[in-house]
């Protein structure tokens, strides 16, 4: 009989220490230093994505909601060819007004034709539900307002003058929303933000390695694009302008 009892003690025992249920598994996983620091890992992860997210002013996010409403639907949309050319002559210009060659690389060009294939499929339009992005290349407003107010002045001090008099209609000052509707003005920027990036633009042969560029330097962690859909987007959009 005694011996019948510690069995069954032991019975007992192990069936406590099995946890019951999603959430007793999940406290089971969090015991001790290896679930504090997968904990830690989390808490941290989150606080970056919270400081990294841009912050907007009262005013500007009243700008932006007007924006989005006054180009609700607007959207339009390039070929192939076309939309290389659109990033050519962006190239072409910053290379000419900055004295800088590396502007100009047949590997930025095609880097700026897979990055419009992958943000937009070749749609100029503002962003489609919440963001607050602009143009072929869906230029964030943060990162317009960075190039042009920061890049700019710091990097090339001249060159800001000189976009105004050959991409503003008026004489007047850039603005955000002028990236929608003219997609020039808008390679520019993307090309001016690629330049700030580091590491140097991975050949064009090289779809792949491209892909993982735009991806970390462009899009970022927090973006929702991936090298597979550049890779994807990009090969439709040549295979549709081969069709034709």
């Amino acid at each position: 009989m005694p011996a019948k009892k510690k069995r069954f003690s032991r019975v007992r025992a192990s069936r406590k220490k099995k946890p019951q249920g999603k959430f007793a598994i999940f406290k089971a996983n969090l015991t001790g230093r290896k679930g504090l620091g997968v904990l830690a890992v989390f808490v941290i992860f989150l606080v970056w994505i919270f400081n990294s997210s841009p912050k907007y002013t009262s005013a500007e996010l009243y700008m932006l909601a007007k924006i989005k409403e006054r180009y609700s639907g607007f959207s339009v949309e390039y070929g192939y060819n076309e939309a290389y050319e659109v990033g050519q002559k962006a190239c072409e210009f910053l290379a000419r007004e900055t004295g800088v060659a590396l502007f100009n690389t047949y590997d930025a060009k095609m880097l700026l034709l897979g990055t419009a294939c992958a943000e937009t499929n070749l749609r100029s339009r503002f962003q489609d539900g919440n963001g607050y992005a602009a143009g072929l290349y869906q230029v964030e407003y943060a990162t317009f307002k960075d190039v042009w107010n920061r890049q700019l002045a710091t990097t090339f001090p001249g060159l800001k003058s000189k976009i105004i008099l050959n991409y503003s209609k008026d004489g007047k000052d850039i603005k955000f929303e002028n990236l929608i509707t003219d997609a020039g003005l808008c390679a520019i920027i993307a090309r001016l933000y690629y330049y700030g990036r580091k590491g140097q633009i991975p050949s064009a042969e090289d779809i792949e390695a491209q892909a993982h560029y735009y991806k970390t330097e462009y899009n970022t962690l927090r973006g929702k694009g991936s090298v597979a859909r550049y890779i994807a987007c990009l090969q439709s959009a040549r295979k549709k302008s081969e069709r034709k």
